[in-house]
């Protein structure tokens, strides 16, 4: 996985989870070698069918379950640590959940929805279904860094 471009690991996790993600595909450079950001990279998963393109919407999401796997696998061996400590948390919300502890959730899904939506968006129902897909990941075993992560 590539973590140079800005905001592409937090963008594959989203579309792992099912979230359909905004991309600008004006601009691509059409070639293997050049890209500027994480929408030149998006848009090269989309020409190579890894990603499925609407063109409606201007939102990539990942076609199949087949495909969805792979991508699964692409963040086994993440070393970045915002997507370390995002797991950790998802971790945490699935247990409180189990458990009952309605007030550690809550506490939990408004910190995801505070970090991760911009001011303008916050009361959008489309944030809102953002921030749940997030924090519900890893709906398989996810090992990071040695930890296993049981949803």
């Amino acid at each position: 996985m590539c973590s140079y471009s800005n905001g592409l690991t937090k963008t594959i996790a989203e579309l792992i989870g099912g979230v359909d993600v905004k991309v600008n595909t004006n601009g691509f450079a059409n070639d293997l070698v050049t890209f500027k950001g994480k929408d030149d990279v998006l848009t090269l998963m989309i020409h190579l069918g890894y990603l499925a393109y609407n063109s409606e919407t201007n939102t990539v999401h990942i076609p199949n379950e087949e495909v969805r796997r792979e991508f699964q696998k692409s963040i086994r061996e993440v070393s970045h640590q915002e997507t370390l400590k995002r797991l950790e948390e998802s971790d945490k919300l699935f247990l409180d959940t189990i458990e009952g502890n309605e007030a550690a959730v809550a506490a939990q899904i408004e910190k995801v929805h505070r970090e991760e939506t911009t001011p303008c968006h916050y009361n959008k129902e489309d944030s809102l279904r953002s921030v749940i897909n997030w924090l519900t990941i890893p709906t398989v075993i996810i090992t990071c860094s040695g930890r296993s992560f049981r949803p």
